[in-house]
């Protein structure tokens, strides 16, 4: 059996005891992903510099030039920077009750008709962002740790932000509302943290977010508000109007300026309301080995 073969049947094995046995994904995760993902992070997070575009060009230019054998490199380095998280074990958790969801809505609208909702530009946003999770965690996340992403690919690929593993660096989309960059900036850094369900990376950031209070604690309850009411009005339109008639003409505006009126319900974030409501709440934090 050649090399080449070798190298992908022990890929194949490795991920399958990830994806089979979750104790050896923790270990994984603790021992190997973090330890890696923070070494990177020492160099990409703290300058401004856009490694995973010079990474994408370079993995462009040795494939043009047939060295297929940077396909085999990215494998490797996604199963050790990004799988385990994915394997992790995560807690079962069950449907929120709408009357539960309702009254999180009425709460949240509360909050957000008794705030100035003052937003920062965006480079302020993503400074505010990074150092509420350093505050968070007790390491310093570095300065650099997001950054702007190209508005055409990310509005092509309908993202607000994404986690690039292979350089550690966080992306958000530059032409999101102020409202919501904040929030987003705080959500695709706790993918660093180890945390790749969508809907437990919403959790913490809102954790984190809220107890930055201000602007952050403001977009989070928004990005929230915004999950949860599409939740609600696909289970009940009156009590969604309900909570539509109660948002002061500040709040109605900056809720569908994130487009908070006419959004869908998708579970792969809208569970973070069920998480809410879950005992396991309290449980999910920057995984052990992130600090």
């Amino acid at each position: 059996m050649r090399g080449k073969q070798l190298f992908y049947l022990a890929c194949l094995a490795f991920a399958a005891a990830l994806r089979l046995l979750p104790a050896f994904a923790e270990w994984t995760l603790k021992y190997i992903q973090l330890p890696l993902t923070r070494a990177i992070a020492c160099l990409t997070s703290r300058v401004p510099i856009p490694f995973w575009l010079i990474l994408a060009l370079l993995c462009a230019l040795l494939l043009i030039g047939k060295r297929t054998g940077v396909l085999a490199i990215l494998l490797a380095a996604y199963l050790l920077l990004r799988f385990p998280a994915v394997c992790a074990p995560k807690a079962e958790i069950q449907t929120a009750l709408v009357e539960a969801i309702d009254a999180l809505c009425e709460n949240l609208i509360d909050a957000l008709n008794a705030s100035p909702l003052a937003f920062p530009d965006q480079e302020s946003a993503l400074q505010l962002a990074s150092g509420a999770v350093s505050d968070y965690t007790g390491e310093s996340i570095g300065n650099h740790a997001v950054k702007l992403a190209p508005a055409k690919i990310m509005n092509r690929l309908r993202l607000a932000g994404i986690y690039v593993p292979f350089t550690a660096e966080a992306l958000v989309n530059p032409d999101l509302p102020v409202e919501a960059l904040p929030f987003t900036a705080i959500h695709e850094l706790t993918h660093r943290l180890g945390i790749a369900d969508e809907a437990q990376a919403n959790l913490l950031a809102f954790k984190i977010s809220v107890s930055s209070e201000g602007a952050l604690a403001d977009s989070a309850r928004l990005w929230t508000l915004r999950y949860a009411m599409a939740r609600m009005r696909e289970c009940d339109a009156s009590l969604w109007k309900n909570r539509i008639r109660q948002m002061q003409p500040e709040t109605r505006a900056a809720f569908d300026r994130m487009g908070g009126s006419a959004a869908l319900n998708d579970d792969r974030y809208s569970r973070v309301i069920d998480l809410l409501f879950s005992p396991e709440c309290d449980t999910i934090q920057p995984r052990e080995g992130a600090k």
